[in-house]
């Protein structure tokens, strides 16, 4: 967003918070002041000016141990570039103490070895190799996305054990037979040693980096600069900044950026209950040649929205680092600490969050764990979206009371700018009158296509914002759609306040999804491949889509996937050829079988279908010939089907009853399964999302069931449900080819965390 420059300064001076009673119209504003990050820079060939539009952190904490992370990233650069992402925020690349993959990167071992040198049992990293890496961030780079190394170097870890003559003992300091041969240290690097006794802190008992050392400042300079020139990495992230001495980042930012502002650098400056004024005291320490993270800005939407309604919104307004200086500000709603320690804005309202920090000054980024998750993924997309076209100009806050917070971007000679509306309360609508900078304008709400309002003489209008949910406007509509928030009435047959214990999997209705001990039955029924469900169908063809949550455990070597679709003819209890499986569950017998034989492609990270079977019920069991397609969106962990209704004998105009399952390919036993009955009519669509609750609410709606395609969109309901069982459907636009696939359907987590302390 925002040319090369960006974003805004607070003057506090000039601001009287309204009381949280206060009803009126309030007006104060945050005015522009351009990001210093790129202020100076040459010919954007050169450099890519970080800062301007939206960070994509696409890691989280425990990630499986496969590398092939960098090439996932690579292989989907082209979608990241076309969601409005300017930089990547990498995880610590380099070799760890056991190699991987418990901790990531963070307990660095050899700083040069980032998958290029056979120690701690292998070459390649926890995410891949060396080359691996610099074809990534090329291949980013070619595209205006910078990369933002993780950079660990407070402590390292994993060195031999050697005498400290400072300790009198023992101490494992030794890194002198590191395989790279390069910043190679031993005791006298770290505390204590002949500089002192310490510096800002030491991160749990790991060696502690001593940079008072002008042999290690030599050294961990040179490392930058390599990152820089070889690796290509176009900034720093500072992990544990407040256990370094600001001194030290002051001197690295200075010497590895040969221009001010050739090279971006932010701190995690992390503390549970931050002082934003602490943060950005560091930060002015370090001569301001760094950003800050915002934890301060996230623990204020935390306490709120995370409420249910009974916090106070009106904290936002003078909480966090982006309303003091937006200018040193990346604002963020969950990271891999966060998200792994629960620190978090939870799931059903964390779209509340996005709205805020993508509509605010501040340089906001992205969780890749949202970004994949059905319940979020749309939403956030568009919200990055309006980032960068609208959210421009100096901030007037226009009303703030504790339910409802109301906002202006003034915009610029560019751009039209916005004004976004907010509450926290989660059961019931809230109204707001307010007074914007446009008069007689018509404003378009950029989340329903359908809706706009008319500003009067003065330029007031009054907005209804849903319960639990926002609403964004702007002068300029060209980024209007329909982002439906709401599951349609209709779409399962099952009644109102149905305990997923009534949903049977294989004959097992016991299994109570959603209850605290459903994770261990989980994974005791191995159920580690088969995620979410997707169903649609228009007027040539049945859309089926499951993901198999390809970043988490899955079932290694071939698993067949299955689609089983009664059309109401009596079809069969028996499998066709699982001799010891019967269907069971609340469907009717199914009269169709498709069989999706998969395995891993050779990129290591995703599935492809390998072959195709059709099996069809008529006296009994047969295999047919089938022309059904697939297709598969690897980053999302997804695969979808188009089954022409000609296959089904029928028009497409009669509701099926569609069930999937997983099982170890040519197994007798189905392994996996989701509680997927339900029967869809024409135009309705839906995702079953297997843990967070075990109750469905279905909402009544008034508007149209379905998820309308971005084109020809009936009128959605535009709120946030407070129903977690079931996810907010994607939006998408589909073919009647037979041929044709839907577009970008996300995956999601659906298992428990495993929550990890940081070593």
């Amino acid at each position: 967003m925002k040319t090369y420059l960006l974003l805004a300064i607070l003057a506090l001076s000039l601001i009287s918070l309204p009381s949280p009673s206060s009803k009126g119209n309030v007006s104060y504003s945050i005015p522009h002041k351009p990001r210093p990050h790129g202020s100076h820079l040459p010919p954007a060939s050169q450099v890519i000016p970080i800062g301007s539009k939206v960070l994509f952190q696409p890691f989280y904490w425990d990630m499986p141990d496969r590398g092939t992370h960098w090439r996932m990233l690579y292989d989907n650069i082209d979608e990241i570039a076309s969601h409005g992402f300017d930089s990547m925020w990498l995880p610590p690349p380099q070799k760890t103490r056991a190699g991987y993959p418990a901790t990531g990167g963070y307990e660095p071992y050899d700083y040069y070895d980032l998958g290029a040198y056979y120690q701690k049992g292998r070459v390649r990293t926890l995410f891949g190799t060396q080359q691996e890496l610099i074809d990534l961030i090329a291949a980013a780079n070619e595209r205006n996305i910078g990369a933002i190394i993780d950079t660990v170097v407070n402590h390292r870890v994993g060195g031999d054990l050697e005498y400290n003559p400072f300790v009198g003992d023992y101490t494992p300091t030794n890194f002198m037979n590191v395989a790279s041969g390069k910043l190679k240290m031993n005791y006298t690097h770290f505390w204590p040693n002949s500089y002192g006794s310490g510096d800002a802190g030491q991160y749990g008992d790991f060696p502690d980096i001593s940079h008072k050392n002008p042999e290690v400042q030599t050294m961990l300079i040179e490392w930058a600069k390599w990152l820089r020139d070889e690796i290509g990495f176009d900034g720093y992230r500072f992990d544990s900044a407040q256990f370094i001495d600001p001194a030290m980042i002051q001197y690295w930012m200075q010497n590895v950026s040969r221009f001010p502002g050739e090279m971006f650098g932010v701190d995690e400056y992390w503390m549970y209950t931050p002082d934003p004024n602490e943060v950005l005291d560091y930060v002015h320490k370090t001569n301001d040649t760094t950003y800050a993270m915002d934890f301060a800005l996230l623990e204020a939407m935390r306490k709120d929205f995370n409420t249910n309604g009974t916090g106070d919104i009106s904290t936002l307004v003078d909480q966090g680092v982006s309303n003091i200086d937006p200018s040193k500000a990346v604002t963020f709603v969950v990271n891999h600490d966060t998200y792994r320690d629960k620190f978090n804005i939870r799931d059903n309202r964390r779209l509340l969050g996005y709205a805020y920090i993508m509509t605010h000054p501040g340089y906001p980024s992205v969780f890749y764990m949202d970004y994949v998750n059905p319940n979020l993924r749309n939403l956030i997309i568009q919200l990055v979206k309006i980032h960068n076209e609208h959210a421009y100009g100096n901030l007037t806050r226009l009303f703030v009371n504790q339910d409802i917070y109301v906002a202006q971007r003034s915009g610029d000679d560019s751009h039209a700018g916005l004004v976004i509306a907010i509450t926290d309360q989660e059961f019931d609508a809230q109204n707001a009158t307010v007074t914007t900078k446009w008069k007689n304008t018509r404003l378009y709400n950029l989340l329903n296509a359908s809706d706009s309002i008319l500003s009067d003489e003065n330029g007031t209008v009054s907005l209804t914002i849903p319960a639990g949910g926002f609403l964004i406007y702007s002068p300029d509509p060209t980024l209007q759609t329909n982002i439906d928030l709401k599951i349609p009435k209709g779409i399962a047959q099952y009644p109102d306040n149905l305990s997923y214990a009534q949903i049977s999997v294989d004959g097992e209705p016991e299994l109570q999804w959603g209850t605290p001990a459903s994770i261990d039955q989980l994974e005791d029924l191995q159920i580690s491949d088969l995620r979410n469900l997707y169903l649609k169908q228009d007027d040539s063809n049945l859309y089926v889509g499951f993901s198999y949550v390809n970043f988490y455990n899955w079932t290694k070597g071939p698993v067949d996937f299955e689609i089983a679709v009664d059309v109401k003819k009596g079809g069969s209890n028996d499998h066709p050829y699982r001799s010891q499986v019967r269907f069971g569950g609340l469907s009717d017998l199914p009269d169709y079988l498709f069989r999706l034989e998969t395995d891993f492609a050779d990129n290591g990270y995703a599935r492809v279908v390998n072959s195709i079977e059709k099996y069809k019920f008529d006296s009994n069991w047969q295999s047919v010939p089938t022309s059904i397609t697939t297709a598969s969106h690897p980053m999302m962990g997804f695969i979808e089907v188009a089954i022409p209704f000609e296959e089904l004998g029928l028009d497409g105009n009669t509701g099926i009853s569609v069930k999937v399952i997983s099982a170890l390919s040519n197994s007798s036993n189905v392994l996996d399964s989701i509680p997927t009955d339900l029967t869809i009519e024409k135009d309705q669509t839906s995702w079953i999302f297997m843990p967070q609750t075990f109750q469905i609410t279905l909402p009544e709606i008034s508007t149209p069931t379905g998820m309308p395609s971005s084109e020809t969109s009936s009128q959605p309901v535009q709120t946030i449900s407070s129903t977690t069982a079931l996810p907010i459907p994607s939006q998408f636009s589909v073919s009647t080819s037979s041929s044709a696939y839907i577009s970008f359907i996300a995956s999601a987590m659906a298992i428990a965390v495993v929550m990890k302390k940081r070593w």
